[in-house]
């Protein structure tokens, strides 16, 4: 698992690019063309709808949208043989977003590839109208390096941990337990999910991830919580497996919903 940043390897998070010139919103809507070949994606469009792009890409370049709002900017551009991180960095430069690239090994022995693509709000005071440019993939285009990592709505977050420092902080389930008291609000259905924080331990692994007293959580990466014995195995090690990305579901005291996210960096 790594992230493709500009034609370097490397492990980590890709969040949306400074504002920089290569896509033009136009008026009208029409479906794009998109093709593969040889992993390149070239994508002709005329007016379609970015949420458009990113669903024919879902379908023909490995592309799996996890979470967006609607993206109904009307795109017109043509991109030629360029790397999916590519086409989304130039499609996305007035969202904040995070992009992963996934490696799977089939049950033949063969490697597949797929992107997982998280898009957040869009990018305050961002344009409307970008003026066109070089297109991704013609030579000449200056490099943008990686900004810090996009807060996610609500009041979200992604946090950055070396893998080893997650299998360190993670791994006894009992101490992990331990951080925390909580059970379920006293109003939940019977196998509804989700567990009420009463109280947290200061400085406690939990509580740096964002955890505090009045969070209702539900899930970890899809795995039900209903007591902290629940939400410590589901954030064991060997819960979380390979993926590099966690997924907290959380609604705070304010009931607003903020999920949080880690993303553990492999080793390169």
């Amino acid at each position: 698992m790594g992230w493709l940043i500009r034609g370097v390897f490397l492990v980590g998070l890709l969040v949306g690019a400074a504002p920089m010139a290569g896509v033009t919103w136009a008026a009208g809507t029409t479906q794009p063309d998109v093709t593969v070949k040889d992993g390149k994606v070239s994508i002709s469009s005329k007016g379609a709808t970015l949420g458009d792009i990113l669903r024919a890409m879902e379908k023909k370049a490995g592309l799996v949208l996890k979470a967006s709002p609607k993206l109904e900017d009307p795109v017109t551009n043509d991109f030629f043989a360029s790397s999916v991180d590519e086409v989304v960095s130039q499609l996305l430069v007035d969202y904040n977003y995070a992009l992963s690239q996934q490696k799977k090994k089939t049950s033949v022995g063969q490697h597949t590839q797929n992107y997982l693509l998280w898009v957040y709000e869009k990018k305050s005071g961002s344009a409307k109208v970008v003026t066109p440019a070089k297109v991704a993939g013609t030579p000449g285009r200056a490099p943008t390096p990686a900004p810090a990592p996009p807060t996610p709505p609500s009041g979200g977050g992604m946090q950055m941990m070396e893998r080893e420092k997650f299998v360190n902080d993670f791994g006894n389930s009992d101490v992990i337990a331990r951080q925390v008291a909580a059970q379920p609000p006293g109003d939940t259905p019977a196998g509804q999910n989700g567990i009420l924080v009463h109280s947290i331990q200061a400085d406690s692994t939990l509580a740096q991830l964002g955890i505090a007293t009045g969070d209702v959580i539900s899930d970890v990466n899809g795995s039900p919580v209903r007591s902290v014995q629940d939400l410590a195995k589901a954030l064991s090690p060997e819960a979380v497996g390979d993926k590099t990305i966690v997924k907290i579901e959380r609604i705070r005291a304010d009931k607003a919903i903020a999920p949080i996210y880690i993303n553990i960096k492999n080793k390169e």
